[in-house]
C-alpha cells in the first residue's frame, strides 16, 4: 500500500515533475518494531533538501509518524523490521523547466520488507571498483534527490558480481558505493571520502562522524585516489537501512574485518538496532 498526501493511492499524475525531471527528494528509513530509526536525522536532511531545492513543503514529523502508523496497521504481514520510503516531488507542472505558478508538492509513503543482512554484517561482503562515475552537483551535492541515474548505471555495471560497487568522480577520487557510504582503515587512522562535490551524505555516515569522538575514534574526511585505495587494510560500508557492513574483499584482495572496523560496527550497533 502507498499513501499519496495521506490517502491510499496506486498512481500519480503523468505531469508530475518528479517523473519528468527528477524534481524532488526521497528518504529510505529503517523501521524497527514500529519505530523509525534515525528519524530526526532523516527529517533534518529532508528539510535541508526542501530548502535548497525551494520546494514549499512543511516537513511535519508528527504527521509523517501518523501516516507510518496507518501503513503499519494495513501491513499486518510486515516483519519486525521494515523500510519506510518517503518520496517528495514538487508536484505537477506543464512542459518546460520553469516552475509552475502554483506549486503543490506530492508526498508518497510506501512500506517495504527490510533486507536480511545478519550474515553479511557478521562475515562481511565483497566490493569491486566500477568505471561508472559520480556526477558533480556543486551546491546540491550530498542531497538525496530523485536524480539517481548514475547509481542505476553503476548497479547495471556491478551486475551482482559483488555485494557493492565503488564509484569515483571524474578526477579518480573515491566517492561512495552505489547505495552506501564508505569508511576506510590503514592501520593508523580511519577516514571517509570527502563529499564536497558529489555523492549522498548519508544520515548514518553523519551520525558516525558526530559520535566518533565520544567513542574514542578519530575519523578524517579525505580525498582518496584509486592508488591509495589499493593500499588500505580495512573497509566498512554504511547506510541507514543495513547499518555497518565490513568488507572482506576489495577487487579480489582480502581485507581484515577483525580490526577497528569491527569496533566501529560494534559502537554503532550498540546504539542503533540494525
Amino acid at each position: 500500500m502507498y499513501l499519496l498526501n495521506g490517502e491510499k493511492a496506486d498512481h500519480i499524475s503523468i505531469t508530475d515533475r518528479g517523473l519528468a525531471y527528477g524534481d524532488g527528494l526521497f528518504e529510505t528509513i529503517l523501521v524497527v518494531n514500529g519505530q523509525p530509526v534515525l528519524w530526526d536525522e532523516h527529517l533534518a536532511r529532508l528539510r535541508m533538501g526542501c530548502e535548497r531545492l525551494r520546494i514549499p513543503y512543511d516537513v511535519d514529523g508528527v504527521s509523517l509518524l501518523a501516516r507510518l502508523d496507518d501503513l503499519l496497521a494495513e501491513s499486518k504481514g510486515m516483519s519486525f523490521k521494515c523500510v519506510l520510503k518517503i518520496v517528495l516531488t514538487r508536484g505537477s507542472g506543464g512542459r518546460g523547466y520553469a516552475l509552475p505558478e502554483r506549486q503543490c508538492p506530492v508526498e508518497i509513503l510506501g512500506l517495504f520488507a527490510a533486507p536480511d543482512v545478519v550474515s553479511i554484517q557478521a562475515h562481511g561482503g565483497s566490493v569491486r571498483s566500477l568505471k561508472s562515475q559520480t556526477v558533480e552537483y556543486g551546491a546540491y551535492a550530498g542531497l538525496k534527490h530523485l536524480n539517481r541515474l548514475e547509481q542505476v548505471l553503476a548497479s547495471i555495471e556491478l551486475d551482482g558480481q559483488a555485494f557493492e560497487g565503488l564509484m569515483f568522480d571524474a578526477s579518480g577520487r573515491l566517492v561512495e558505493g552505489t547505495r552506501t557510504n564508505i569508511f576506510l582503515w590503514d592501520e593508523e587512522k580511519i577516514f571517509t571520502p570527502t563529499l564536497a562535490k558529489s555523492g549522498v551524505k548519508g544520515v548514518l555516515r553523519q551520525y558516525i562522524l558526530n559520535n566518533a569522538p565520544e567513542w574514542g575514534l578519530h575519523i578524517d574526511e579525505a580525498n582518496i585516489t584509486r592508488a591509495e585505495l589499493r593500499e588500505i587494510k580495512g573497509m566498512a560500508l554504511v547506510n541507514s537501512v543495513m547499518g555497518v557492513i565490513p568488507v572482506n574483499q576489495l577487487d579480489g584482495k582480502l581485507l581484515n574485518i577483525n580490526c577497528v572496523i569491527k569496533e566501529l560496527q560494534e559502537k554503532v550497533h550498540q546504539k542503533i538496532p540494525f
